[in-house]
């Protein structure tokens, strides 16, 4: 009996890890095949049979009606996205189909009641492999198996920054997820100390090698945030190890990050590729229409070959402006200002319980609002899956920590 019980948590996990990677399109791999969405709208209806047909396990969980709300936003933008952009109710539910999906894992990890310690477990194996493949693609390139960019019709080669090759491989929220849970395990002490030193140190190496300047200022502000405001006065060895590897992170990275900057400016124009994402947002908020329905309820997302499929397309073909790389404004682009209106509530709960909830999960949520302009939680299935960890963590977080301090004041 118990190694049946055994094998049901062994399978539901392997599941997970699957339906991790699945969200990151296996890790950009260059091979694999995305399914067809009816295939995906099949599954998220009989998921929603499955989750919501006896919602019990949801008592007590904080994000549970945020993200039931997250889901209604969704299935309501599709009233403009057939009112004003002529799409068909099978394509604009058909479009969803990779937004709702991730949303629903969040309630599958509820259902399942996954270990938090398999899901780090989880992170921390992606976050490897990840360095790993950014690493050792620098060698076999221009031979490589992971990649989310094309090459430059220009060049017929991959983008550099730094003089390493950029490939910018799906999933880096997973590596960031992973970075601030070990900076809190490093904080509390948690044994083995070096285990978890390495593991910070690899995903220092995969978010380095992801080179994106957004997510390196953002991960070291964090690191930093969390060394300054931390309250362990007992962790005054972990505070003096931190720093000195944020001088020694300053020294090594200062060079790079100026070449990168540079760079960045010179391939692009100057600084062309942050104004380019004040031009992509002027346009979403004042030109892509002029409906009150746009402005509430977002355009919702393209099913199909038809009018809005053509219009993002010309978009990002011809003037280069895409939705996701405007953040919360591409955001509301697709789900209006009631989408945005609910992620603001998840913010607010998480502010109410901050003080319940662990440090590495409240760094993640700052380092989440300080990239917000360029790249949203909510644009994308493998950045939604990320923040559906990230709320289950979190959601489990404050449960512990408030019945732990409950027994405290009982004693």
């Amino acid at each position: 009996m118990g190694h049946t019980h055994t094998s049901k948590y062994n399978i539901k996990n392997i599941v997970v890890l699957l339906l991790m990677l699945f969200f990151t399109n296996f890790m950009s791999l260059k091979i694999y095949v995305v399914p067809p969405r009816f295939i995906i709208l099949v599954l998220c209806f009989v998921l929603f049979y499955f989750l919501f047909s006896n919602s019990s396990y949801l008592n007590g969980k904080l994000f549970s009606k945020p993200l039931k709300l997250t889901l209604l936003s969704f299935f309501l933008s599709c009233i403009p996205s057939i009112v004003i952009f002529g799409q068909s109710l099978y394509a604009a539910i058909a479009g969803l189909t990779m937004y709702i999906f991730p949303v629903l894992f969040y309630f599958l990890l509820c259902k399942w009641n996954v270990d938090e310690d398999v899901i780090f477990k989880y992170l921390i194996y992606f976050t490897m492999v990840f360095a790993i493949v950014e690493i050792g693609q620098q060698f076999t390139y221009p031979q490589y198996w992971f990649g989310g960019r094309s090459e430059s019709e220009y060049t017929g080669l991959l983008e550099q920054r730094m003089g390493y090759w950029r490939f910018y491989l799906f999933g880096i929220s997973y590596c960031l997820l992973a970075m601030m849970l070990c900076f809190e395990k490093l904080k509390n002490k948690e044994r083995p100390f070096a285990k978890n030193l390495f593991f910070i140190l690899v995903c220092a190496i995969a978010v380095y090698f992801f080179l994106s300047r957004k997510d390196i200022y953002a991960a070291v502000i964090c690191i930093f945030a969390g060394v300054i405001f931390s309250h362990n006065r007992k962790g005054f060895f972990v505070k003096l190890l931190f720093l000195t590897l944020l001088v020694f992170a300053y020294f090594f990275l200062s060079n790079s990050m100026a070449e990168l900057n540079q760079q960045t400016s010179m391939e692009t124009g100057e600084n062309r590729e942050d104004f380019i994402r004040f031009i992509a947002a002027d346009y979403f908020i004042n030109d892509m229409s002029d409906s009150p329905l746009y402005y509430i309820f977002g355009s919702g997302i393209p099913g199909g070959e038809n009018n809005l499929n053509k219009l993002i397309y010309e978009l990002s073909e011809y003037s280069k402006i895409y939705q996701d790389d405007c953040g919360f404004v591409g955001y509301f682009s697709k789900f209006g200002l009631f989408g945005l209106f609910v992620q603001v509530l998840i913010f607010f709960k998480i502010i109410v319980n901050r003080k319940y909830v662990g440090t590495g999960l409240l760094l993640f949520a700052l380092l989440e609002l300080i990239i917000c302009f360029f790249d949203f939680w909510g644009n994308n299935a493998r950045n939604l899956a990320a923040w559906s960890i990230f709320l289950y963590l979190t959601d489990k977080s404050i449960y512990k920590n408030k019945l732990n301090n409950e027994r405290r004041i009982a004693k």
